[in-house]
């Protein structure tokens, strides 16, 4: 709601919007089964990979970890190489086994194990004359094109990242801030003093911690688990957001009046 309150609802629909809205519903439905193991394996790794979220707040790492997440976008074309040739040589493969195995899971996997390990039959006689040249040709074209194609763009996009990490890691705490300054107009955020709610903060994550401790004792699903910890995190988030006293936090203008007004300020060393 916190772009409706400045007027920029369109905001909303956008693809990383869309993006957060799908992984933010996959947990929600193991409520509804949460025996479904391929949507758990989703769950657990969509929760690690938050924990990259939390390098908005530390400058060294961002510093060294932006620009590896940032290389998957320049991945695609070399990406795409890989798919075409990949599928050239399982084809090639299906054929030169007398097209009678199955493309998935014996071809496929053949093909897979043959170009990503460079594996070679352990003696020419356990295959065809022309297989055997098939295969020397995969595992040479994979070995000497293919992954050095990979190691050279992943190189030169991890310095063009580098380069620019400064600036990335100054819009990714800016959208940070707008982001939280966005929730403070929706939220409440007058419920209680800062240093109450970090004592609040403190016992909640305490019990989010000793309940993950618990079930991974214990070993077995208890609904009354997902309540705890689902509580306990709403918690954590609203809590995140009481300081009654913080300029953004005084909607009423002769509140907001009384204390001036307030800049960002965004300072570089400059090149001498």
């Amino acid at each position: 709601l916190g772009h409706r309150a400045i007027g920029r609802t369109e905001d909303y629909f956008t693809a990383r919007n869309l993006n957060r809205m799908i992984l933010a519903i996959a947990p929600v439905v193991l409520f509804l089964d949460y025996h479904y193991l391929p949507l758990i394996l989703l769950v657990v790794f969509v929760y690690w990979d938050r924990q990259m979220d939390c390098i908005v707040f530390a400058e060294y790492l961002a510093n060294e970890l932006l620009p590896i997440r940032n290389l998957a976008s320049g991945l695609l074309p070399a990406l795409t190489v890989t798919a075409i040739a990949f599928g050239q040589f399982t084809h090639a493969f299906y054929l030169v086994n007398g097209s009678e195995q199955d493309i998935y899971p014996d071809v496929f996997l053949e093909a897979f194990g043959t170009l990503i390990t460079a594996g070679l039959p352990g003696s020419p006689d356990d295959v065809s004359p022309l297989k055997l040249v098939v295969v020397i040709a995969a595992v040479l074209y994979f070995a000497v094109f293919i992954l050095n194609i990979f190691i050279g763009v992943i190189g030169e996009l991890y310095s063009t990242e580098k380069m620019k990490v400064k600036t990335r890691f100054v819009q990714l705490r800016a959208n940070s801030c707008f982001h939280f300054l966005l929730r403070c107009k929706v939220l409440p955020c007058k419920l209680m003093t800062s240093k109450q709610s970090i004592v609040l903060q403190g016992l909640a994550c305490v019990v989010a911690l000793g309940t993950q401790i618990y079930c991974l004792i214990d070993h077995t699903f208890k609904r009354w688990c997902v309540a705890v910890f689902l509580i306990c995190q709403l918690m954590i988030t609203l809590l995140s957001y009481q300081d009654p006293h913080s300029p953004w936090v005084l909607k009423n203008a002769s509140e907001g009046d009384s204390l001036g007004k307030h800049y960002i300020w965004l300072c570089s060393q400059s090149e001498r």
